[in-house]
């Protein structure tokens, strides 16, 4: 389900507090950004506070309502993208968009989600739209990775930081998808991916926490190259898996890093080296499998 059509919220208590504070004091700020990790319903907080603002969440999922905008990094006109990004011409559309009257509703309101994927123009457009704000409209920006925004778009923003659930929260939110899901795989799911619920729902798709465990050991103490390609042969590394391959190799590094403090500066040097294997990889479109498989031998 996409952020955009959950009836639901869990989770975030304290982020919607302050939102609905900011909005019976009269003093609602005219752009709020999002920031935490990918995958723990920033998207469907935004799109929440979207619908409390200007009503009509029906029209709003329809893509239907006038005083509503939708700008996706992954998705353009209801089409995926092969790479995540947002134009400037999207954002000039914004800008348009924020100028006109309200239509049905008090105010105009957009979202924008994957703000750190905008092109350079973009960006530049962006922050003149932060600069003249149209009176009452309001902008909800999600950011997965916050250093990769500009500091003056940052600066003409309330940051809310979201986080990942707490257990009653995540089994909740998770059983909407996931409603055979019993709690004892809830809670190994839990443990594993840290309560994040993109990332849980990936890995129960993918093979749930066998797989997780089988690539943790091999991701940690490589194996012999016939295990390796037995392994990942079972494997259609699509763009998905390979982002969720890529989710439990490096937490497996991050969670052998906080288990053995003696050798975190050995294991920080081949966090930092598999980052860059896996940007490599991607900028130049290597084969996936063999990838998984040389980085399986490189030793911790």
């Amino acid at each position: 389900m996409l952020p955009i059509a959950a009836e639901n919220l869990y989770g975030f208590h304290k982020q919607q507090r302050v939102f609905r504070d900011a909005l019976s004091s009269s003093k609602l700020h005219h752009a709020w950004l999002f920031t935490g990790e990918m995958g723990i319903g920033k998207a469907t907080l935004a799109y929440t506070l979207a619908k409390q603002l200007i009503g009509k969440p029906q029209k709003i999922i329809a893509g239907s309502h006038p005083d509503f905008l939708a700008i996706d990094a992954w998705y353009n006109e209801g089409e995926s993208r092969k790479k995540p990004t947002i134009s400037v011409d999207q954002v000039r559309k914004l800008n348009s968009f924020m100028q006109m009257t309200a239509a049905e509703a008090d105010r105009k309101v957009a979202v924008i989600d994957g703000v750190e994927y905008m092109t350079i123009g973009a960006a530049n457009a962006l922050l003149k739209v932060l600069e003249e704000p149209p009176l009452g409209n309001v902008i909800l920006l999600i950011c997965h990775a916050l250093h990769k925004i500009l500091p003056t778009i940052r600066s003409r923003c309330l940051l809310l930081k979201c986080h990942p659930h707490n257990f009653e929260d995540y089994y909740n939110a998770l059983r909407i998808t996931l409603p055979m899901l019993d709690w004892h795989d809830a809670e190994r799911l839990y443990d594993f991916c840290g309560g994040n619920i993109g990332f849980s729902l990936q890995l129960h798709a993918a093979g749930g926490i066998k797989l997780a465990d089988d690539l943790r050991e091999l991701a940690l103490t490589g194996g012999d190259l016939r295990e390796l390609m037995q392994f990942f042969d079972q494997w259609t590394l699509d763009a998905e898996r390979w982002d969720l391959m890529k989710n439990i190799t490096m937490k497996a590094l991050i969670d052998h890093i906080k288990s053995h403090p003696l050798q975190s500066e050995r294991a920080l040097s081949k966090l930092r080296e598999v980052q860059n294997f896996f940007a490599e990889v991607d900028l130049f479109n290597l084969d996936k499998q063999h990838a998984m498989i040389h980085l399986s031998g490189i030793p911790i």
